[in-house]
């Protein structure tokens, strides 16, 4: 049987989260219900099947693909997060959600061509009011004791 790269760094990886997480590959065999030498095969060579190779990378929290070698991205939530731009999503979320706050209290005003200065400089504004409601808010809450 030929050992490709990928299986030679599966071994490796699997020794390394055994490592880190001071465990022994009996007990994690044990963990994830594998047979006895199961990983040290892996660690060999042998080639693993899907679902038992899916048991470990759940088990370390580690993405299927790092595991394998085929990314670097070791956290499933890295990879995700790569994938998809978790921050763009977010901010673009928040633009949404101001606009939304801003459609409402302009309601009659057209948002189609609002310019990004524009928006900000709404945004600013929207912010402001809000922050001086809280605060007229709490003033008036203080008055009623």
């Amino acid at each position: 049987m030929t050992i490709s790269k990928e299986k030679t760094l599966l071994g490796e990886r699997i020794e390394m989260l055994c490592e880190e997480k001071k465990l022994t590959l009996v007990e994690v065999e044990r963990a994830c219900n594998l047979g006895n030498g199961t990983l040290r095969k892996w660690i060999n060579g042998t080639v693993p099947n899907a679902s038992s190779l899916s048991a470990i990378a759940d088990y370390f929290k580690v993405s299927l693909d790092w595991l394998m070698g085929k990314s670097d991205n070791r956290s499933k939530f890295e990879e995700w997060s790569r994938k998809y731009d978790v921050e763009r999503l977010k901010n673009e979320a928040k633009t949404f959600e101001m606009l939304g706050k801003i459609k409402q209290i302009f309601s009659n005003v057209e948002l189609v061509d609002i310019t990004e200065h524009e928006l900000n400089m709404l945004q600013v504004y929207v912010e402001a009011l809000a922050e001086t409601r809280k605060k007229v808010l709490e003033e008036f809450k203080d008055t009623r004791k």
